[in-house]
């Protein structure tokens, strides 16, 4: 599931770099990126992937925005709290970093509060 936040974001992402279908990954085109880790058993999928660079939109609610909510918070839809939350995100990203990816976390609020400065952070860092 996607929330239209990040559907704005990887729409708005792609047209400002121009990018076609099978020049990214993304639910958004219909090609999610999925890896699997046999050392824990788990698949993730990831948000947006190109040459070799992710970016993960991370819904404040479902990843508990550290600048939102205390790390003692539960998450009753999740039923973890806010530091299970980062955790288990650290995990899926330094995983993915160790089979040769670069990981950018974007929040959900900061798209929201400043969506050309977070726009531009992006594409700075997938074209760097």
């Amino acid at each position: 599931n996607y929330s239209k936040s990040e559907c704005d974001f990887i729409g708005e992402l792609v047209n400002s770099l121009n990018l076609k279908d099978d020049e990214y990954y993304s639910a958004i085109n219909g090609k999610q990126f999925f890896r699997n880790f046999k050392e824990i058993g788990r698949t993730f999928a990831y948000d947006f992937v190109y040459n070799k660079k992710i970016i993960e939109f991370n819904g404040d609610y479902w990843h508990c925005n550290p600048e939102l909510y205390e790390a003692d918070y539960f998450n009753k839809s999740s039923q973890r709290t806010s530091s299970e939350t980062w955790k288990f995100d650290n995990l899926k990203n330094s995983l993915i970093k160790n089979h040769g990816y670069e990981v950018l976390v974007i929040w959900e609020n900061d798209w929201i509060n400043n969506p050309k400065q977070t726009l531009e952070k992006c594409i700075k860092y997938l074209n760097r």
